[in-house]
């Protein structure tokens, strides 16, 4: 059997694509424009891609802050601080003239000197093309009659004006003129030199032993009073100083002394209280029978010194004369003397006891105290006290009958 027939059923063909026309184009895209997050995602430059590598912009921040700090201090600066109050300054200034300690104590008394309140009775300051160096006078004293800054010599950069005899100021010039009829400097020398019987020296504390013993009658006593007094008138108001006077006993400069009549005993009454002196174990000696006075600093103040120049004048000489005692008194001072003027015209027993003259020479030097001797007209009085002065690198002068002096070398 045959199979069947397959019949195939034609399909109609698909027709030709025809190619679009022009109206058949679909219209391009419209552009638009880029948005700020499109121009963000550009790259930066170079130049501020080196200047964020470099950390510029935590750099700028760092200076406008400096400068904002700068500006605030400035301002604080010129609105905070003043300048300050000029004042006048009536003290000398310190000079230095030993340790640390020294200098200190002269602060400290500039600076309470300086802070004191005026008296309220003042009434004005003279000054004529100057400053005024000068501690001020009491409010006692009569200011319109002082005279003015010209009549007031100068030496050492600071005022030198003397104290006249009799009370205020003397006339100056040059060294300027006070003590004794104003043959003496007067107050002044900031340099600190002082003279007596022209030993000069500078230093800030100073002790004079001087002899009052009757045998100083006559040229030596006026001698001695002159020059005393005018030593005394070169010192400046920042030193301090303190006469000893002896004969047989010993006393300060004011004290009241009494002898009695065959000179074997002595009272000495000294800032209320008596001491009692008598001649000692050693021919020509005297000695303190219980306890002796004790010397203190007195500061070189205008009315110390019219004070001292006044005992000066008036303090009687006494009998006696021993030295030992009141150079051992000078040397127990605390603080210790820089130097002491030491001034006799006898011999005496203090001289011919060389175990006495070594003792006081290594007093001093422990304490770091030079003895100036001066010999008053006795050639005799030479070897010990040549050799008290030349053993602590002090001086020694020989005043002769005719009132020159003689400064004799070591050797």
């Amino acid at each position: 059997m045959l199979p069947p027939r397959r019949t195939e059923t034609p399909v109609a063909a698909a027709p030709a694509p025809t190619k679009p026309g022009p109206a058949a184009r679909k219209p391009a895209p419209a552009r638009t424009p880029a948005t700020p997050s499109k121009l963000a995602e550009k790259k930066p430059g170079k130049f501020r891609l080196l200047w964020t590598l470099a950390g510029g912009t935590s750099l700028t921040f760092a200076t406008f802050l400096h400068l904002g700090l700068l500006g605030g201090a400035a301002f604080w600066v010129f609105h905070t601080l003043r300048e300050p109050e000029k004042r006048v300054d009536f003290l000398p200034a310190a000079r230095p003239s030993g340790g640390g300690s020294e200098r200190v104590s002269v602060q400290k008394r500039a600076h309470q000197a300086r802070t004191a309140p005026l008296d309220a009775g003042l009434k004005r300051v003279f000054a004529e093309g100057a400053i005024s160096k000068l501690t001020l006078p009491p409010s006692a004293d009569s200011f319109g009659k002082m005279p003015g800054m010209s009549s007031l010599g100068t030496t050492g950069g600071g005022l030198s004006a003397g104290l006249g005899k009799g009370g205020g100021f003397g006339h100056g010039n040059a060294p300027g003129r006070g003590f004794a009829d104003g043959m003496n400097p007067g107050l002044g020398g900031q340099s600190g030199a002082v003279t007596f019987f022209r030993q000069e020296i500078r230093a800030r504390r100073i002790a004079y032993v001087i002899d009052y013993s009757a045998s100083m009658r006559g040229k030596r006593e006026k001698l001695m009073r002159d020059e005393l007094s005018k030593s005394v008138g070169q010192l400046s108001p920042l030193m301090q100083f303190q006469l000893i006077f002896f004969s047989g006993p010993v006393w300060f400069a004011g004290d009241q002394v009494k002898m009695d009549e065959n000179h074997r005993s002595a009272t000495v009454t000294s800032g209320g209280t008596e001491y009692h002196w008598e001649p000692g174990d050693i021919p020509g000696g005297w000695e303190a029978k219980g306890r002796k006075p004790k010397a203190c600093w007195i500061d070189a103040r205008r009315e110390a010194l019219e004070t001292a120049h006044r005992q000066i004048h008036e303090t009687p000489l006494v009998y006696g004369t021993y030295w030992i005692t009141p150079l051992e008194m000078a040397l127990a001072m605390d603080p210790a003397p820089d130097i002491v003027f030491f001034m006799t015209d006898g011999v005496s027993a203090s001289g011919k006891d060389p175990q006495a003259i070594r003792a006081i020479s290594q007093r001093a030097k422990s304490r770091k105290t030079v003895i100036n001797t001066i010999a008053m007209m006795e050639p005799k009085a030479e070897e010990a006290m040549k050799a008290l002065a030349h053993g602590t690198g002090g001086q020694f002068s020989i005043i002769r009958k005719d009132g020159s002096v003689e400064i004799v070398p070591p050797g």
